[in-house]
C-alpha cells in the first residue's frame, strides 16, 4: 500500500472514530470511508480484499448489512452481518441491562422502633426477592444500639438474601451489602 493511501486510510479512520463514537454504533454500508477492505461472510470465511461497492454487491442489502470490525488492520475488515441477527443481538443487549448491577439502598437509624423495622425489613425482603442487591446502612445515634439493629437485620434477611463481604463500619454508620439468592 502506498504512503499517500495509508495517510488517506489513517485520515478515514479518525474521522469514522469520531462519528461512530458520538453515535456508539458500528459504522456500516457505504458509510465505510476505505478505498479496500477484507470482507468476512456471516459464516467467518474471508472472501478476499474488494472494494466497498464490490462487497455490497455481494449481498441483499435487504436483508444484509457490510460493518466494519477493525480499522487497525490494512486492508480493514468488514463482516457481513444478518439485520436480524444484529436487531436480536441489539435486542438482548438492553434486555439484559436493567437490573444487572442495580443497588437498592435503605437507610435506618439505630433509634427504630421495632414496628418501623418491620416495616423496613419487608420492603428489603421484597427488594431481594425481585433480584436486586440491597445495601442497608444504619445510622448510631446516640443509643449505641447500632450492632443489636445489625444482627436483627441479617436475622431477619438471611432467607432471602446472603450478605455480601463483611458489614463496613465508618464513622456512626454501619453499612451491610446483601446479594439476592433468587437471579433475574
Amino acid at each position: 500500500m502506498s504512503a499517500g493511501l495509508r495517510a488517506a486510510a489513517d485520515a478515514a479512520t479518525a474521522a469514522l472514530h469520531a462519528t461512530a463514537a458520538a453515535r456508539d454504533e458500528p459504522v456500516k454500508n457505504a458509510k465505510i470511508n476505505f478505498p479496500e477492505v477484507l470482507v468476512i461472510s456471516e459464516s467467518g470465511e474471508s472472501l478476499g480484499v474488494k472494494t466497498v461497492p464490490e462487497a455490497m454487491a455481494l449481498f441483499d442489502a435487504k436483508e444484509m448489512d457490510l460493518v466494519l470490525v477493525s480499522t487497525s488492520q490494512m486492508p480493514p475488515v468488514c463482516r457481513i452481518v444478518s439485520k436480524k441477527a444484529a436487531y436480536e443481538k441489539k435486542k438482548n443487549e438492553v434486555r439484559k441491562r436493567p437490573n444487572a448491577s442495580v443497588v437498592k439502598e435503605l437507610e435506618i437509624n439505630s433509634t427504630i422502633t421495632d414496628h418501623d423495622l418491620e416495616i423496613k425489613l419487608n420492603k428489603a425482603t421484597e427488594l431481594l426477592e425481585k433480584g436486586y442487591r440491597l445495601q442497608v446502612t444504619v445510622f448510631e445515634r446516640g443509643n449505641k444500639n447500632s450492632p443489636v439493629v445489625i444482627k436483627k437485620i441479617i436475622a431477619s434477611l438471611q432467607s432471602h438474601g446472603s450478605v455480601a463481604g463483611m458489614p463496613d463500619v465508618s464513622g456512626k454508620k454501619i453499612i451491610v451489602n446483601f446479594e439476592s439468592k433468587t437471579k433475574k
